[in-house]
């Protein structure tokens, strides 16, 4: 029975392969980079949604709130930049998007 063990423990991890793995939250954060630079905003803003709550960091929920200000979802930005701001309270950056987005809401007026 022993021997059985091993066999299927050499198997599975033969044909186990990296691509089997979950991606890691550095890999969907940087593809979602690598869409943004690309232009594809939609797609990039996708990945960034997908990111587990817990697991945000300042620059990842900044660049988010770009992504999401630069798509016309004003809403969805300034929750990102509030965010950030509770991580890192007075983020010059998080403050400038908010400014953006009361200045654009008082175009739309």
């Amino acid at each position: 029975m022993a021997a059985f063990f091993r066999w299927f423990s050499r198997r599975s991890a033969a044909t186990s392969s990296p691509a089997d793995a979950a991606p890691t939250r550095a890999d969907v954060l940087e593809q979602a980079r690598a869409l943004a630079r690309e232009g594809k905003t939609m797609e990039a803003s996708s990945l960034y949604w997908k990111v587990k709550r817990k697991q945000h960091t300042v620059a990842s929920l900044l660049e988010h709130a770009d992504l999401l200000f630069e798509l016309g979802d004003d809403f969805g930005a300034a929750a990102k930049a509030s965010d950030a701001l509770q991580l890192e309270p007075g983020n010059s950056h998080a403050l400038s998007i908010q400014a953006r987005i009361r200045a654009h809401d008082g175009e739309d007026r």
